[in-house]
């Protein structure tokens, strides 16, 4: 290849390199940075061979033991051949000095050598190009191939034709050379058959084809290529021609057969990608591309696959590398680059041992990601849910993964684990009784059978408590519905019908009342003391099941389930009956019961266990109080608490999407930056527990961090990474600082289709951070059919594609540890479509703390700009009292929301610092809804 084709990358980018070094014109750097960026991780051992002027091509001897390059320095106008040995000495001119000189290759035996030059033609160095057409590359018709002995003697030409003869290279079994030609009209491909001095055209597209290397079995070349298609595209580029110029709109890297067939399109990037090179493999090329810069300026190498798949980015040298070559045993990779410049604009040669399996790499293999879900998610662990034994024995699977990677407990900690309490369950303690008085006479009840305590009860012992029916149990406004008109309930026993007039219609506008702590709310208001909810019809009389995972803490009074015929006989006892809901204005729904009372004794007992959240740290290897924090949560549903959408109770939530593949790849990320010799910043990777019963094990971290929050600059969430399908990727949070889109787009190197979200919040870890005041992302592959179902197994998992969000991730973590500034915190507005479709319409922009066993709802924060900020809402208050409703859980406080309308002016109670302020708030209508 010529100079001039080559050049042009370089010589953009030494412009490039200009404007943006601090380096004043003729000094020397104050020091010398690193010649290998961290992010580098298939170079080692990297070596500087040359160390002024431009120095580019260097390819190796079949020997591997020299170089042949060709060099610019002093006060030289052109560029020259010169070879050297492998530690840079040894340098010998090979050219005679006098023309332009480029694409030198040694012949096999190493005993000759080829180059093109222009001196036949003219001693002088040919003239620049005419940058008054715009930029082109000169195409010197006095170009030429050369043969010549390794010592620059016997020069004699190979091939030579009226016109450009250039970038010749010579086939690994030495019996072909490849080279570029014009001689037919257009920049063509030919081979030269070494044996029988017959040359062949191998390429017949109009356009600019070079820059050609053999595989290594010689079989195959690959080569850059530009081929205009668009008619005025076209003519310019052969007007150009004709004057010896071309002008590169974009270059796409291409394969063909050594016999010319097979012509095949690697690339379709729409960038300058050019000088490809064989892995040897033989089964991926090494390139170098300005595909990751948005000004096109800087050019890095690439690997990827021979059918286009697989880009992975090699280099990141913020301004220029490129023409690599991997020396014949595959061992060691030569290149040409502006790092460590002594001038800006200079371009050096330097050669590196090739890791063709990074440590830490390994981690993400598909074996080490199946091994590790298939442990997580098999039905020994039985859905691993928080306080069970089988989450312990997660949890210290995950503690041997880290201790074995070489992390250790963070400072201060003495082990890998994190224990906290919480309370696990509600079940029915002993001394559960109720009976119904009527008639004269007492009707026992048996608890299990015809009536049963809920989990949002109230412990309580009730004396005779007068009974009232009232219909379903709602106040409805909205609706103009209001089964409490008229009725005194005060202190006394409420009974309702479950769901609304409408039946069980999830589409009803009642259904947002339909919930029994919506109605347990509305009758503790009323001031009654016990809720009993009746099923609506005979083929409806189910007790409704105790939920054991004490969710939402308690109702603050005894709610019950029962049965429809004990209380139909004691209404028709008292000359009344249960009323008709097919016919609901057909008979009264709402009355009270005279002459019938009701008595029981509750006694709920609430279980408390022990979460475990994973603790590992790895340190900086340079002073720094600065930490990433990395996350992903390790339990799931067991054998199908609340939050399962199987159709039956009991089986194995194995939970291998959800999240044993974000904890195979935390453990995997461990192992891979655990393996890194540099780290900028210190890593805290945290396996959370308790994530499917409300962010438990996060928000505990939050509480009581390992490491100071205030420097943690930024945390990455990984749930459900391994169902990669289209290879699309949801990445949450990229709105949360503003460097997250640009580090995003320069470490997507493998082309995957990335779907941003701004927000910070979600049902996941990362929102417990975000609500501290800490840049998140969050990584998601996307629900599908068997989420929070039986059937999220562990064969299911793409592993493959958890492999390339890992390594995009792992890119992304590597280019936070070397920020030289933290990442500054974005507060984002709520997207249009956050909750949509739920019922909501009116927005506060409360963050509740799902956690908090206190009366009331906690806040971790509220959002930026919301009503609540504007009305004085801070993060730590705990709402006790909405537009006049006493809140005693979560649940109170969403069932108050849904009571009002935007624009409502509300009074809100809260406690801060153990006093009670009154606030007043403007309620938002809800980003999205009408």
């Amino acid at each position: 290849m010529k100079t001039a084709v080559r050049s042009f990358p370089l010589a953009a980018l030494m412009a490039a390199a200009w404007l943006a070094s601090p380096v004043a014109k003729g000094e020397a750097p104050a020091s010398a940075p690193s010649l290998r960026d961290p992010r580098e991780i298939r170079l080692a051992n990297v070596r500087q061979l040359t160390f002024s002027g431009e120095n580019a091509e260097a390819y190796f001897s079949f020997a591997g033991d020299r170089l042949i390059y060709q060099s610019r320095e002093g006060k030289a106008d052109c560029d020259q051949i010169y070879t050297m040995d492998l530690s840079g000495g040894s340098r010998r001119l090979v050219s005679t000095g006098k023309g332009r000189c480029t694409c030198a290759y040694f012949l096999k035996g190493d005993g000759r050598v080829v180059f093109s030059s222009t001196h036949a033609s003219a001693p002088e160095c040919p003239a620049p190009p005419d940058l008054s057409r715009g930029y082109v590359w000169p195409v010197h018709p006095g170009y030429d191939v050369y043969e010549a002995a390794a010592d620059g003697t016997d020069l004699k030409p190979l091939i030579a034709s009226p016109g450009y003869d250039a970038e010749a290279t010579v086939s690994p079994d030495g019996s072909k050379i490849v080279f570029t030609s014009d001689r037919d009209g257009d920049l063509e491909l030919y081979l030269l058959d070494l044996s029988t001095r017959s040359t062949t055209r191998l390429t017949h597209l109009p356009g600019y084809d070079g820059g050609a290397f053999f595989s290594p079995d010689s079989q195959k070349i690959v080569f850059r290529g530009w081929h205009p298609t668009d008619p005025k595209e076209l003519e310019e580029y052969r007007s150009l021609l004709r004057d010896h110029l071309v002008r590169p709109s974009h270059m796409e890297i291409f394969t063909i057969r050594a016999d010319g067939s097979g012509l095949r399109q690697v690339t379709s990037n729409g960038a300058a990608n050019f000088c490809p090179f064989w892995h040897p493999d033989g089964k991926r090329i090494l390139f170098a591309s300005n595909v990751g810069d948005e000004k096109k300026r800087n050019f890095d190498l690439y690997l990827v696959n021979e059918d286009g798949s697989g880009l992975e980015q090699v280099t990141f040298e913020p301004s220029f590398d490129g023409f690599p070559m991997f020396s014949p045993d595959g061992r060691h990779l030569v290149w040409g680059a502006n790092r460590n410049a002594a001038r800006p604009g200079e371009t050096n040669i330097f050669v590196a041992e090739w890791v063709e399996a990074p440590a830490g790499e390994a981690a993400f293999s598909e074996e080490a990601l199946r091994r590790d879900v298939s442990f997580l998610a098999s039905p020994d662990l039985r859905g691993r849910l928080t306080g069970t034994p089988e989450a312990r024995e997660a949890a210290e699977y995950v503690a041997a993964s880290f201790r074995s990677a070489g992390l250790r407990p963070p400072p201060g900690r003495e082990g890998y684990l994190d224990a906290f309490p919480f309370t696990s369950g509600v079940h029915l303690g002993e001394g559960n009784a109720a009976s119904l008085l009527g008639g004269g006479r007492v009707r026992p009840l048996s608890v299990g059978e015809e009536i049963q305590p809920l989990g949002m009860s109230e412990d309580g012992d009730l004396e005779a408590l007068p009974v009232v029916f009232a219909g379903y149990g709602i106040r409805a406004q909205d609706q103009k519905w209001n089964d409490y008109d008229g009725l005194d309930v005060k202190g006394k026993a409420v009974v309702v019908y479950r769901w609304g007039p409408e039946g069980d219609d999830p589409k009803s506008p009642y259904a947002l009342y339909y919930p029994i702590r919506h109605k347990a709310m509305t009758a503790r208001e009323m001031g009654a003391k016990a809720l009993i909810v009746l099923g609506p019809s005979a083929q409806d009389d189910d007790l409704v099941p105790l939920s054991t995972t004490a969710r939402g803490g308690s109702a603050g009074l005894v709610v019950l389930t029962a049965r429809r015929a004990p209380f139909a006989s004691a209404f028709e006892a008292a000359g009344l009956s249960l009323p008709d809901p097919g016919n609901p204005h057909g008979t009264p729904l709402r009355f009270e019961v005279p002459g019938v009372a009701f008595s029981a004794a509750v006694r709920l007992k609430r279980e408390k266990a022990e979460g475990l959240n994973v603790l590992g740290w790895l340190p900086a290897t340079r002073a720094t109080d600065e930490t990433v924090i990395l996350g992903a949560h390790y339990d799931h549903l067991g054998l199908g608490v609340e939050g399962s959408l199987a159709e039956k109770k009991g089986e194995v939530h194995p939970g291998a999407d959800d999240n044993a593949s974000g904890t195979a790849g935390l453990m995997a990320l461990a192992r891979r930056f655990a393996a890194e010799p540099v780290r900028g910043r210190n890593l805290l990777f945290v396996s959370f527990a308790g994530e499917e019963l409300g962010t438990l094990g996060s928000s505990q971290v939050v509480k009581a961090p390992p490491v100071p929050l205030e420097k943690a600059v930024a945390m990455l969430n990984f749930d459900m990474i391994g169902r990669l399908r289209e290879n699309s990727l949801v990445v949450g949070g990229a709105g949360t600082s503003p460097v997250w889109k640009d580090l995003l787009a320069r470490a997507n190197t493998e082309g995957l289709s990335l779907s941003l979200g701004e927000d910070g919040y979600g049902a996941s870890d990362h929102s417990v951070f975000y609500a501290q005041g800490i840049p998140v992302l969050f990584f998601f592959t996307g629900a599908h059919e068997d989420y929070h179902r039986p059937g999220d197994t562990a064969d299911k998992v793409l592993y493959g594609g958890e492999a390339k969000v890992l390594r995009l991730a792992a890119r992304v973590t590597g280019a936070l540890l070397d920020l030289p500034e933290r990442p500054a915190y974005v507060r984002v507005a709520p997207p249009p479509s956050e909750m949509a479709g739920r019922g909501f319409r009116v927005y506060l922009g409360t963050i509740p703390d799902y956690t908090g066993e206190v009366k009331g709802v906690r806040l971790m924060g509220v959002r930026a700009g919301s009503p609540a900020e504007q009305g004085g809402l801070r993060k730590g208050d705990v709402i006790v009292g909405f537009a006049g409703k006493t809140i005693e859980n979560v649940y109170d406080y969403t069932y108050a929301l849904q009571d009002h309308k935007p624009g409502e002016t509300v009074a809100v109670t809260v406690l801060r610092d153990g006093n009670r302020v009154d606030l007043t708030v403007l309620l938002g209508r809800r980003p999205g809804k009408d």
